[in-house]
């Protein structure tokens, strides 16, 4: 595992996995945040994965743990556009509506008469083409006796506007470890994975 460097300059399924979650928080205490200029103490360990390139790890404050995260994000690729479906236009003759076997765009002086009808004139059926996707998202808490939450989890399908694409994003909070994990999962296959006390994680 490489440990990792904090950019410069631009720097400024259902559930998480049961695995983010359950990772040993590490030892960071006395330790100071990675990122450029900064003195304060580091509270979050952030592993980010990028398709192609070694895992590394960082350790930042809670302002650059948040900006380490964005910074992540825009640096990646954005997803590239789908191509539309083409659906082809159907041919029927003119007066029966018998279907042919010719192109819609065939000059009107190279048609031959309908073999059923011996039509000359065309009726041409255009068809549209769209797609629907569905997207889901989980949230659970556990609240003994009906008081304050003790663990809260949330996790699904998440759209990421920079990406201007979906991908997933998973929030574990537990009060009793004092744990937080955020995992992010682009539409490339890049994870983020921050962990920290929860009492260090301040929004």
């Amino acid at each position: 595992m490489a440990r990792g460097k904090v950019p410069t300059g631009a720097f400024g399924d259902a559930l998480t996995a049961e695995s983010s979650w359950n990772r040993r928080l590490p030892d960071i205490a006395g330790q100071t945040c990675e990122a450029p200029d900064c003195s304060e103490p580091a509270t979050h360990t952030v592993t980010i994965e990028n398709p192609g390139e070694p895992e590394t790890t960082t350790q930042v404050c809670r302002l650059h743990d948040r900006s380490l995260k964005t910074y992540t994000v825009r640096s990646r690729p954005k997803k590239p556009a789908e191509p539309p479906v083409e659906v082809p236009n159907v041919v029927r003759c003119g007066d029966e509506r018998h279907l042919l076997d010719e192109p819609s765009s065939l000059d009107p002086t190279q048609r031959q008469p309908c073999p059923e009808c011996g039509s000359m004139s065309r009726f041409v059926e255009q068809y549209l083409s769209d797609s629907v996707s569905f997207h889901t998202q989980v949230e659970a808490s556990l609240q003994p006796g009906g008081g304050k939450w003790t663990v809260k989890s949330k996790g699904g399908d998440d759209y990421t506007r920079d990406l201007e694409a979906w991908g997933k994003r998973g929030l574990h909070r537990d009060r009793g470890t004092d744990r937080y994990v955020e995992t992010i999962e682009l539409w490339d296959g890049t994870r983020l994975v921050s962990t920290a006390r929860l009492s260090d994680h301040h929004d």
